[in-house]
């Protein structure tokens, strides 16, 4: 074999070496930039939990600083229903007497209602605080009764005593001579005072209409 042969072959040799070595330094560059990758990419799931962390603390704080708004609001609620509720059961502690009011007069009163007559009223019921429990208005019905015969209340027979036909009064009744302490479930509880808008339709008296 020639020098020149033998040459020939060893720089193709060195030639592949060559080609190998590169080739072998072009994977391990990317081997290199992929374990970059690799080692980075752990610190970019860090930081992004580290903000969706943030972001849920953020959102507690707000649904904490929301909720004590809530419990704020709710509080001054409740103290505010406490004080109507006290203010009203002093009111009624305060009314332990009949009281009558004349709503409408009647000028030419020839009449006036007394005990045995009976008298066939208008009337509407409600409690202290303005709730509706009866009303013949409501039915369009008269009621009818003998006054001063313990048939009704006895806020009633005081307060409907010497009334003219045509007369409107407003009744305010305490408890002892309305429904007492057991009340008249379930419109009426114990021991309210209980207010009437009366007017006197007819008088009935032995008989006759007055």
């Amino acid at each position: 074999m020639s020098t020149a042969v033998i040459r020939k072959s060893i720089d193709v040799v060195n030639v592949q070496k060559v080609v190998d070595s590169e080739t072998n330094l072009t994977i391990f560059e990317d081997s290199f930039q992929g374990l970059a990758r690799f080692e980075s990419e752990p610190q970019d799931h860090m930081r992004a939990a580290e903000q969706n962390e943030r972001g849920c603390l953020d959102s507690r704080t707000k649904y904490e600083d929301s909720l004590q708004g809530c419990n704020m609001k709710t509080a001054v609620l409740v103290g505010l229903l406490c004080l109507m509720a006290v203010a009203y059961a002093d009111d009624e502690l305060k009314i332990n007497k009949l009281q009558i009011g004349v709503k409408t007069r009647v000028k030419d009163c020839v009449q006036k209602s007394r005990k045995g007559d009976q008298l066939h009223m208008h009337y509407t019921g409600t409690l202290l605080d303005g709730t509706e429990f009866d009303s013949s208005r409501t039915r369009n019905q008269e009621f009818t009764f003998t006054l001063g015969q313990g048939m009704v209340i006895k806020g009633w027979d005081q307060g409907l005593l010497n009334m003219c036909v045509g007369e409107r009064r407003i009744l305010t009744i305490p408890p002892h001579l309305g429904y007492g302490e057991r009340g008249a479930p379930p419109k009426i509880p114990a021991n309210a005072v209980l207010k009437f808008d009366v007017e006197l339709m007819k008088i009935d008296r032995d008989g006759e209409e007055l």
